[in-house]
């Protein structure tokens, strides 16, 4: 018999007659179970925990790839696209932009760089029983992203020079077509000495 039933943010508990029973819910396997730590060696879990682990890896490797040399790109790139944190359980910015100019995974390796993303992916590891040894290539350290970002310094630094000097050309080239303009409407409307001899004969006449 069912005396109370207790609900918590990660499960609930079931006292009855035969003693309590404890019910937690696995996020990874959308269940309850009152299995323990005993859920995590499941085949069921296991294969959740390598699929998740799967998707997150290639969104990392893909951020990782700019790592060493940082991708930065005029205006604004994917406006509010977002990637899925499995360890934070939350969603990141994939991109760093102020819509002038984008870092590309500037977002992904921010957060993949912050204490609390470290914090909360080894208690991620600990709770579904994921392979200790794979947990490095799911954090940044802070020295490696020190030297991201003077990267991406530099790399701003060279796409301002580029729009700098374009927008130099631009202003050039409009300068000379107006030039030209006031040189071709000058040449047309300014009458040649030939027509001004002849309007004199006319009006000695």
């Amino acid at each position: 018999v069912v005396i109370i039933i207790t609900l918590g943010g990660r499960g609930f508990t079931i006292m009855a007659k035969t003693g309590v029973v404890e019910f937690t819910f696995c996020k990874l396997c959308r269940v309850h179970h009152n299995a323990g730590r005993k859920h995590i060696f499941t085949k069921k879990h296991k294969g959740r925990l390598a699929t998740v682990l799967s998707k997150f890896r290639a969104k990392i490797k893909d951020a990782r790839r700019c790592l060493k040399k940082p991708v930065v790109e005029e205006g604004e790139v994917e406006p509010e696209i977002k990637i899925w944190c499995y360890c934070c359980d939350e969603e990141v910015d994939k991109h760093v932009t102020d819509r002038e100019m984008s870092v590309v995974q500037g977002g992904v390796l921010e957060h993949m760089a912050s204490s609390d993303h470290h914090k909360k992916t080894r208690h991620f590891w600990w709770q579904h029983g994921a392979d200790v040894s794979d947990q490095p290539h799911f954090l940044l350290h802070q020295l490696d992203y020190e030297r991201y970002k003077e990267a991406v310094s530099v790399a701003v630094k060279a796409v301002e020079a580029r729009v700098a000097d374009r927008q130099e050309k631009e202003v050039a080239a409009l300068r000379t077509q107006e030039t030209q303009r006031a040189a071709l409407f000058h040449s047309q409307v300014a009458p040649t000495p030939t027509q001004g001899f002849v309007l004199w004969q006319l009006s000695s006449v």
